[in-house]
């Protein structure tokens, strides 16, 4: 279970949603980022952190779809 933490908070950071250390959850405005660069994040993201697992397989579709 804590893999799947870490790698959903670095997920997070690579979509620039909220920094984790926020208090305010979900209700964070987020990062203020250019798309381009929120796109080359979760190629990164993508490419270098997702393994190669069954267990990571929808998410991997849906960020290949998207």
């Amino acid at each position: 279970m804590q893999k799947k933490v870490e790698l959903f908070e670095k997920l997070r950071e690579a979509l620039c949603i909220t920094d984790s250390n926020s208090k305010k959850g979900l209700n964070d405005d987020g990062q203020d980022v250019e798309i381009k660069s929120i796109e080359e994040r979760v190629k990164r993201f993508r490419n270098e952190v997702i393994p190669d697992s069954e267990d990571f397989e929808k998410m991997t579709e849906q960020i290949d779809k998207y």
